[in-house]
């Protein structure tokens, strides 16, 4: 050849490095993936030339030269034109993926690495083709040279391609995971919103539906108090015994009946709908006066379901046991004979502690 094959091997490298820094600095890439690119692009030139080595010319060079950068440009190309495809694409698909997600940065490489790979090895492949009739001619260790390089290329594309559509899959798997993740937690949130919403709308209606009622209460209690309260109840604890003091409360009803009944429903609602049950039965004792409370003391008497909701809330603690007639005496005896102390707000306290106290 008349030129050594290492001065044509130093040429080759030579403009193959100056030709490839001259189109490598117009394109957007951090250095060392350039430096990568670059010595790969060198080694397929290299094979390329090992396959005609015996005949190869410095002609033969310079072509493989130029046809590893022209493949390269072109591959480059195209992959950028592709990005403006998939990316867009890609962006719309991981948009609950954030920017510093691994799974998302590994699919966005895959699919770049692929789109470069393909069109690179094609016009690899493509120009050696043109090489071998240029160059070769005819030559049947020419064709069998390419039928060789051609499926080092098939060999090499193929499980490329698989390992990118596998790493795709794997990282689709992965934010697929991690999307039903978020949706289940996001699913979580607002079934957790709904239960506070219900819990606010069945709360507003107690309220409402506890107001009303405690304003029929004041409203019968009015009544009753014009109605002469304190006639009432000295007729009551006039009798003898607490079954007559309950038949004289029955005959007075259409002074007493609306009041008492109201204000027993009421404590039943509040027994039933309320969470902080203490909190509302106490806001209801506060309006019931000390005679009112007598009379429901002695209203209570025979009726053990409202007998345990006054034990239950204390609901006679401030109710006196003193008074006209032989209230004091029928009072004591409900304390002592049907009452638990609770009813009172004792724990442990005699019925003759609590009317002392009185």
């Amino acid at each position: 050849m008349g030129i050594s094959n290492a001065v044509l091997i130093s040429v080759y490298l030579f403009v193959s490095i100056v030709i490839f820094k001259s189109i490598s600095s117009k394109i957007d890439m951090v250095q060392w993936k350039k430096n990568i690119l670059g010595g790969l692009i060198g080694s397929i030139a290299l094979f390329l030339y090992s396959l005609h080595f015996e005949s190869s010319s410095s002609a033969e060079f310079f072509y493989l030269a130029i046809s590893s950068i022209l493949s390269f440009a072109f591959a480059k190309t195209m992959a950028d034109k592709a990005k403006n495809t998939y990316k867009p694409f890609l962006d719309q698909n991981l948009t609950n993926v954030t920017d510093n997600d691994g799974a998302r940065n590994l699919i966005e490489k895959t699919v770049a690495l692929t789109v470069f790979i393909a069109p690179f090895l094609f016009m690899v492949n493509f120009f050696m083709q043109v090489l071998a009739m240029v160059f070769k001619g005819g030559d049947a260790s020419v064709i069998a040279h390419m039928g060789t390089f051609g499926d080092f290329l098939g060999g090499t594309l193929g499980p490329v391609l698989m390992f990118a559509t596998f790493v795709a899959l794997l990282a689709t798997i992965v934010l697929q995971l991690k999307e039903n993740k978020e949706t289940r937690e996001e699913l979580k949130k607002s079934s957790g919103a709904q239960v506070s919403q219900s819990e606010a709308l069945e709360k507003s209606q107690f309220e409402s539906t506890f107001f009303a009622l405690l304003d029929q209460h004041n409203n019968a209690l009015e009544k009753l108090q014009a109605a002469k309260l304190t006639h009432v109840s000295k007729h009551v604890f006039a009798a003898k015994s607490l079954d007559e003091a309950k038949q004289k409360l029955e005959e007075n009803e259409r002074f007493s009946g609306q009041y008492l009944r109201v204000l027993q429903q009421l404590l039943k609602f509040v027994d039933s709908n309320a969470t902080n049950k203490q909190m509302y039965a106490d806001l209801v004792r506060s309006f019931v006066g000390y005679e009112a409370a007598q009379l429901v003391a002695v209203h209570a008497y025979g009726d053990d379901d409202y007998k345990q909701l006054l034990e239950e809330y204390a609901f006679l603690q401030q109710m006196p046991f003193d008074g006209a007639g032989n209230q004091d005496a029928l009072l004591n005896e409900l304390a002592e004979d049907y009452f638990q102390p609770a009813a009172f707000g004792r724990t442990e306290a005699s019925v003759e502690e609590v009317a002392t106290e009185q």
